[in-house]
């Protein structure tokens, strides 16, 4: 090779090695700044919807809550109106004592329908939580083993039995479904608190 050309690559590779080193530092610098801009972006994102699917499943229960209260107050007036008309009954109905004693029995039964299936799902989410331990778990577990069924309802006695016993599985429906709300309350927030 002769020495212009020689010298004219050199040129040339110096001058392209000037032009171009800057651009390609310049596109490494911008690669780097995006991927880690891209990355803090991610990761807002991941705690949003982490926070926002946890804010969904604490109103879950909080919803569950409120029907099973709903359910106990229900419960207990329909308590309180059979209490009222056994106190002052002599153990004969009349019409009146005994359209309240139908309607209250229909209640208790239908009341009774869904208990299985709300124990099951109240044990099934303190198993989840690990929540085993409780003394909700164990009574809700002693009801389910026992394969919940109301007795039959013939008069007064059999249906204030039959609504204490549901008023006592509501109950301790209420206190499982409180339990879980305040864990998943600490999961929402433990991030914040440990800050």
């Amino acid at each position: 090779m002769e020495p212009t050309t020689i010298e004219l690559i050199k040129t040339v590779t110096t001058d392209a090695i000037k032009i171009l080193g800057p651009a390609i530092i310049a596109a490494f610098a911008t690669y780097q700044v995006s991927k880690a801009q891209f990355e803090l972006k991610l990761r807002e994102l991941e705690k949003s919807h982490e926070f926002g699917a946890r804010d969904k499943l604490f109103n879950y229960y909080k919803e569950r809550k409120k029907e099973l209260e709903k359910s106990f107050n229900d419960l207990n007036g329909t308590f309180g109106q059979t209490l009222g008309l056994t106190i002052g009954s002599d153990g004969t109905m009349d019409e009146f004592t005994k359209k309240i004693f139908e309607g209250s029995s229909e209640m208790v039964k239908m009341y009774s329908k869904f208990v299985p299936h709300e124990i099951d799902k109240a044990i099934h989410e303190m198993e989840k939580r690990n929540l085993i331990d409780s003394k909700e778990y164990k009574k809700l577990k002693e009801f389910n083993d026992e394969d919940f069924t109301i007795e039959e309802i013939n008069d007064f006695q059999s249906l204030q039995k039959n609504i204490f016993m549901l008023l006592e599985i509501y109950y301790y429906l209420h206190s499982s479904i409180q339990l879980i709300l305040e864990i998943e309350m600490e999961k929402a927030f433990e991030k914040y608190i440990k800050a």
